[in-house]
């Protein structure tokens, strides 16, 4: 895992609107990248922006409901594929969903998108994203940071209006730095060496924080 986490912090008066514009740029990787959301219904509203009619291939997707016979657990994640071979009885025209290192046949009704997912759902999830962009809510504090952080290797972008993302980063310096001790600690729970906060607009690097993994405990 890299040792720093990049944090971009975002300010915006529609933070779930703001999070679908993020996962259309050209960097966002369905299943390597997430996007973190404090209601159901909002993950529901982005996953069908962003996935479109139906789940192609290289769609990320979610299992519904537990199906023990084939060992997989309501919330288990996995890649949408072409099934090698071709099982044109199988449902969605022999589609398979990739599960770790095994295929199961794609069944619509059995999996849902999985570009987004609650932070709730999120904390759950024992698998890591690249970069997950978090939009805060009314009801967003620290401890939605914390699931953000601890589920991104590499990046976190948070958005949301001035409000919220003080509730959910505490107070920030005059350079829109995090200044609250307590938001480190909660970083540091994801086992990152530095938090290297960047201008969201270009990309300088505004100041590299030290995280220090005993702070989590």
């Amino acid at each position: 895992m890299p040792d720093v986490l990049t944090l971009r912090i975002v300010t915006t008066n529609h933070p779930v609107d703001a999070a679908v514009a993020e996962a259309r740029r050209a960097g966002f990787l369905p299943g390597v990248d997430v996007v973190a959301l404090p209601a159901g219904l909002d993950a529901e509203r982005v996953n069908a922006l962003l996935a479109g009619a139906a789940p192609g291939e290289g769609a990320p997707v979610m299992a519904l409901l537990d199906r023990p016979a084939e060992g997989i657990a309501g919330g288990d994640l996995g890649m949408v594929q072409r099934a090698d071979p071709p099982d044109p009885a199988a449902p969605a025209g022999g589609l398979s969903v990739l599960l770790g290192e095994r295929a199961v046949p794609y069944d619509p009704r059995a999996f849902v998108p999985a570009w987004a997912m609650t932070f709730l759902r999120l904390q759950r999830y024992g698998g890591r994203f690249r970069h997950v962009i978090a939009a805060s809510g009314p009801s967003t504090d620290l401890r939605y940071a914390a699931v953000a952080a601890r589920a991104a290797t590499a990046a976190l972008t948070v958005l949301g209006t001035p409000d919220q993302i003080f509730r959910m980063l505490g107070p920030r310096d005059a350079a829109g730095v995090p200044a609250s001790r307590d938001l480190r600690i909660a970083v540091g729970g994801g086992g990152h060496r530095l938090l290297r906060v960047v201008d969201p607009t270009t990309g300088d690097t505004l100041a590299e924080l030290p995280l220090r993994p005993g702070d989590a405990r």
